[in-house]
């Protein structure tokens, strides 16, 4: 008896071996459509302007993402680095990558040297050309139009939902 139950514990180990020393990998992603991550885009936001990383902005805001801009330029291209399962990182023309800060109600901003969760947001394809990105914290990043004045069209990890507001046209350079 005693030789029977250390056989099949014996055979319980080597398929328990043999199963994590397979090439099958469980299927982490999420569902629905996974979309495409070219190495560098745009981003064009509900109000039809371009995404930049605004460096001129003094002290704290310095960095911060905001759809402000006509035009492309280098101040408004992203270059991308795919973490797969349409899990990406935003790395902004200063060479720093960008967060969604939850220190600063999810404010996007371009000053962050690693990824890390903060720096991780998931493409969401919406159709139409247009994707939702999804930061850390459950919250989808919005263009926040309803702020007066300078900080007109701020980036912010800041919705449960999808709506105008939180679709994005991506750009492929």
């Amino acid at each position: 008896m005693r030789q029977i139950l250390m056989i099949a514990v014996v055979a319980s180990v080597v398929a328990s071996m043999a199963a994590c020393m397979s090439n099958d990998q469980p299927n982490n992603q999420p569902a629905g459509p996974q979309v495409g991550v070219p190495k560098s885009i745009s981003l064009k936001a509900y109000n039809d302007r371009f995404v930049v990383c605004a460096l001129d902005m003094e002290g704290d805001t310095s960095g911060t993402l905001m759809a402000s801009r006509d035009e492309v330029g280098t101040w408004e291209s992203f270059e991308v680095r795919d973490l797969g399962g349409s899990r990406v990182a935003l790395k902004a023309f200063n060479g720093k990558y960008v967060c969604a800060d939850l220190a600063t109600d999810g404010t996007l901003k371009a000053n962050r040297d690693s990824v890390g969760d903060w720096e991780t947001f998931e493409l969401v394809d919406m159709g139409q050309g247009r994707v939702a990105l999804l930061g850390f914290g459950g919250r989808y990043v919005t263009c926040d139009l309803a702020t007066e004045g300078r900080l007109n069209g701020t980036l912010k990890a800041a919705r449960e939902k999808v709506s105008d507001w939180e679709m994005f046209t991506m750009v492929a350079k």
